[in-house]
Order: structure tokens, then C-alpha cells, then sequence
């Protein structure tokens, strides 16, 4: 059996991703390193900035993680005053987990610099390529998901 010419594109692509992820998640730790995150602490603290407080079952179901991962990274970071747990008003037991005020202060210092970083990073590529590669990526992305 050989690939379609669409699907050895696709096979391409997917190649290169993989090598790109690994070259970014690298790069993110480096970044995040000296803040005492990696690229698994920096990712929770994204969702809940963008996405707020949640569940860690919520947060798990995001991602290809089981939810004992999640919470063993909320509990470390909870002691580390990074994180804060809330009751929750839909559920008796499962606590909501959401920034502290030092996870807040955190993450925007860092986000800062990933924004230097991001800015670098897209000197001199075209902007329209760059749209329409995240457009491709979101179609497999959500094709995926249906498979």
C-alpha cells in the first residue's frame, strides 16, 4: 500500500510537526526553567488563565493525560502557592482549581517573554502562510477528534 500524494503531504507534515513540537516544548522549558515551571506547568497555568477556574477532571479531559497526572501537578503547585483550590458550586467535592495571586504575577512575567520569543521566532515568515498552516492544522486537528 502506498499514501495518496495527499496523504504523504499529510504524513509530511505530520513528521515535521513532531520534530517542531519537540524543537518548541525544548525551547519552552529552557524559557521556563528559570522560574522553576516546565512546559507541563506553564501549559495548566494557560488554561486556566484563558479558560479559568475548572476541575482537574475538566482539565484532564483537555488533553491526552490522565487525570491522576493532573492532579499530582495541581497538588505540587497548590504547595508551591502557585495554584489555589475553591469550593465548587456544582459538586460537593471536586475543588475548583484556579491561579493564586502568585501564579497570576507568574504567569504574566512569563507570558511577557513568550511574547518576545514568539515575535523572534516569526521574523520573516510570511504572515498569510503562517494563517493558513494554523487553518490547516485546526481542520486536523478536528478531524481527529471525529476519527
Amino acid at each position: 500500500m502506498s499514501y495518496s500524494k495527499e496523504g504523504e503531504s499529510i504524513h509530511a507534515l505530520v513528521v515535521e510537526l513532531t520534530f517542531t513540537f519537540f524543537k518548541l516544548r525544548s525551547s519552552g522549558d529552557s524559557q521556563y526553567q528559570k522560574y522553576g515551571l516546565s512546559s507541563g506547568r506553564m501549559a495548566l497555568m494557560r488554561s486556566l488563565q484563558t479558560g479559568g477556574p475548572q476541575t482537574v477532571s475538566a482539565i484532564a479531559a483537555s488533553r491526552p493525560v490522565a487525570r491522576q497526572g493532573i492532579q499530582r501537578m495541581v497538588n505540587a503547585m497548590v504547595k508551591d502557592e502557585l495554584l489555589v483550590l475553591t469550593d465548587n458550586p456544582r459538586h460537593k467535592r471536586a475543588k475548583l482549581v484556579a491561579l493564586s495571586d502568585a501564579g497570576t504575577a507568574l504567569y504574566q512575567k512569563v507570558f511577557e517573554e513568550e511574547i518576545e520569543f514568539m515575535n523572534r521566532l516569526s521574523e520573516g515568515l510570511p504572515l498569510d502562510s503562517v494563517n493558513q498552516c494554523r487553518d490547516v492544522l485546526t481542520q486536523m486537528r478536528d478531524r481527529l477528534e471525529r476519527l
